[in-house]
C-alpha cells in the first residue's frame, strides 16, 4: 500500500491527478484504515477534480478513523461554503472549534 501512496505523491508533482486518485484508491483497497490516503485523495477530489461529493465522503472517513482531527472539518466547511451551503459550512466550523477547545483543555 505504501508504494501506491508514495507513487501518488510523485504524480502530484507532475499534475497527473487521475493517476493520483487511482494510486490512492489502490492504497486504500490494500489498507482500508490508512488515514493519509483518504486525506490526500479527498484533497485531490476537492482541488484537482472538483468532485466535492467524493471529497466529502473521504473527509468523513478521515473523521471516522481519527475523530479528534480538525482538518477534515475545516475542508468540509470550505466545500460547503463553495457550494453555497452556509449553514452546513458554519456547522463544520463549529465542530472544528469544539474539537480545538476540547484539545486545549486536555
Amino acid at each position: 500500500f505504501e508504494a501506491f501512496f508514495n507513487r501518488a505523491s510523485c504524480h502530484s508533482n507532475g499534475g497527473a491527478y487521475k493517476n493520483i486518485v487511482e494510486d490512492l484508491s489502490k492504497a486504500i483497497e490494500l489498507k482500508p484504515d490508512y488515514l493519509p490516503a483518504y486525506y490526500e485523495r479527498a484533497q485531490a477530489f476537492q482541488y484537482q477534480q472538483k468532485l466535492f461529493d467524493k471529497a466529502l465522503d473521504d473527509y468523513a472517513k478521515v473523521i471516522e478513523l481519527d475523530p479528534g482531527s480538525t482538518d477534515p472539518y475545516y475542508w468540509r466547511g470550505q466545500i460547503f461554503q463553495k457550494l453555497g451551503d452556509t449553514p452546513r459550512a458554519v456547522k463544520e466550523c463549529n465542530k472544528l472549534f469544539s474539537i480545538m477547545e476540547k484539545n486545549l483543555q486536555s
